[in-house]
Formats: structure tokens, C-alpha cells, sequence
């Protein structure tokens, strides 16, 4: 009888070890994907409890929530070939698990490398086409659009959004600043000088305008009195 007792634990104890291997859960702020003999079988789970089979089939599982990367800062040269640094984040997550397995083999520090490069790529890239003026005026809305539409493309590949890509501060390298800050004033000064003879002039086309308006009224009113 007591053989038979601890039998039935032994099998019961078997059995609830088999169940607790054989389902997985998949929280809200995860991705999953189904291993069998290191081929990916499934992915695309919904949070909640799934099965696997025990020992032949394993998960792996990675976070789907917003991540950040924030270097050190880029050197690049503008259209006119000037160097500077651009100090930058990016916003990012993994929403593929899939492509981001096969593509890092499921590895953050492989991912975070792929990325890296994919947006120093965008930063050349986009830089490169525009000029000084360009890149650090109001028209950086527009190059960030464009840095994030760069990179976010190829990271599509790799199972990774990139959610946001933000141009922190833009420097001049310490022997092209002076140079560049005269240029820059002295184009300010330049338009200023202009407005400015824009300016008068518009003010003596109105004082000669209102002196001709005057005199005719004044001839008017003379020949009026005589008649």
C-alpha cells in the first residue's frame, strides 16, 4: 500500500512538473517566439498563458517597451565640407520578433550595434546634403524628418521601429567656429543693411508722394480763389 501511495506522488509529481514545463506566459510589455532545436516555430504571441512541448521546444522572449540610445557625439562634414559634431538620441523598440531573431540572433548588444550604425549612416548622410545655414537653422525640423525616415527604414529590417530621432545640439569643430560665426554675422548684417535701405526708401517714396499730393492741392485751392 505504501508502494502504491508513492507511486501515485511520484506520477502526480511528474505530472505537475510536465504541465509546469509545458505552458508560458507572455506579459503585456513582451515579445515571444517558439525555439525547436534552435529553429524559430512560432512568434506573434498575444500576453497570456501558451503551451510548448517540454525539452524539445523553448522560448525566448524580449522587451517591446521603448528603449533609448544616446552616444557620444557624431563628427560631420555639410555640403561645403565644414566639420562639426552633432550630439543626438534615438527612441526605439522592437516590434518584430521574428526578423529580430533572425536578424541579431535575439542579442540587445548586436542590436543596439546594427542600430547604431544605421543612424550614424542617417546623420552622414543627411548632413552631407545640406549646408552649414541649413543645418543648424529653423530647416532642422526637416533634416530630423529626414534622419528618422533614413534610419527607420533599414531598422524595419532588423524587426526594430525607430519611434524618435532628436538632433540634441549641433557644434562646430573649435578652428572652423570663428570663421563660420563671422560669415554667419556678417550675412546678418548684410540683410539689415538691406532692409534698412529698403526702409528709406520706401519712406521717400512716401514723403515725395505726400509733398506731390500736397502742391496740387495747394494749386487747387489757389485756383478755386480766383475764379
Amino acid at each position: 500500500m505504501n508502494n502504491s501511495r508513492l507511486s501515485i506522488i511520484v506520477i502526480a509529481g511528474l505530472v505537475f512538473i510536465g504541465l509546469g514545463m509545458s505552458v508560458f506566459t507572455v506579459g503585456e510589455r513582451e515579445l515571444a517566439i517558439k525555439l525547436q532545436v534552435g529553429k524559430m516555430v512560432a512568434s506573434s504571441y498575444e500576453p497570456g498563458l501558451h503551451f510548448k512541448i517540454p525539452v524539445i521546444q523553448t522560448v525566448r522572449k524580449f522587451p517591446s517597451q521603448i528603449l533609448k540610445i544616446d552616444d557620444a557625439p557624431q563628427r560631420v562634414f555639410t555640403l561645403e565640407r565644414t566639420a562639426m559634431t552633432v550630439d543626438y538620441f534615438v527612441m526605439w523598440r522592437i516590434v518584430e520578433e521574428g526578423p529580430f531573431y533572425t536578424s541579431t540572433g535575439g542579442l540587445h548588444e548586436v542590436a543596439m550595434d546594427r542600430l547604431r550604425e544605421i543612424i550614424k549612416n542617417s546623420i552622414v548622410t543627411e548632413f552631407g546634403k545640406r549646408t552649414i545655414q541649413e543645418a543648424i537653422s529653423v530647416e532642422r525640423v526637416e533634416l530630423m524628418q529626414d534622419m528618422l525616415l533614413n534610419a527607420a527604414e533599414t531598422a524595419r529590417g532588423l524587426g526594430i521601429e525607430v519611434v524618435d530621432f532628436r538632433v540634441k545640439q549641433v557644434e562646430f569643430i573649435a578652428d572652423v567656429r570663428d570663421s563660420v560665426y563671422k560669415q554667419m554675422r556678417e550675412e546678418r548684417a548684410l540683410v539689415a543693411a538691406e532692409t534698412r535701405a529698403e526702409g528709406r526708401e520706401g519712406s521717400e517714396l512716401i514723403r515725395s508722394t505726400a509733398d506731390k499730393n500736397r502742391t496740387i492741392l495747394l494749386a487747387n485751392a489757389y485756383r478755386d480763389g480766383q475764379i
